[in-house]
């Protein structure tokens, strides 16, 4: 079966297919990154990824969804990461499902591995930076009433990943 890949910029384009290359030999554990295939064409630039909770979390046994859109200027510029719909009440997640990460913004390194991209975002699900708020409201329960933000945030969980919990 032969695949249309397609291209955009050339060198965002190589770097794509270097990740591809590497996540297809499944060498990285409980992480998952493809590109989406549509009528049997790769999109390089929108992969669909997700990331483990964390033991010991409230994302514990689950994988949280998303997809991760690099624009055409990449690796220049960062991708986008938005969280598959439903989305959880998160300080760093905009009503949009668009994820709000430091690496996207003030530390975008043209380097950074797939892999690395998905570290961070497992690590600001777990662990919400209070210096990049996206939502004022999720924001101030984590921060006020962080009891009722965990109740919150735990509900969701459970609504939204269930299907993906064992037995």
């Amino acid at each position: 079966m032969s695949l249309k890949i397609l291209l955009r910029d050339f060198s965002g384009t190589l770097i794509l297919i270097r990740e591809l290359n590497i996540w297809q030999q499944g060498t990285i554990s409980n992480f998952s990154a493809s590109p989406r295939a549509d009528k049997g064409m790769i999109n390089l630039y929108i992969w669909n990824c997700s990331v483990p909770g964390l033991r010991g979390t409230l994302f514990e046994n689950v994988n949280i969804p998303f997809v991760l859109f690099f624009p055409a200027t990449y690796p220049k510029k960062p991708p986008c990461c938005f969280l598959e719909p439903p989305f959880i009440t998160h300080l760093n997640v905009f009503s949009s499902g668009l994820l709000l990460l430091d690496l996207f913004s003030d530390f975008w390194d043209p380097t950074t591995s797939l892999y690395e991209i998905l570290l961070q975002v497992q690590t600001v699900l777990h662990t919400p930076n209070e210096r990049s708020v996206a939502s004022a409201e999720a924001y101030a329960l984590y921060r006020y009433e962080p009891e009722l933000y965990k109740k919150l945030l735990d509900a969701q969980i459970q609504e939204f990943y269930s299907k993906q919990k064992p037995e």
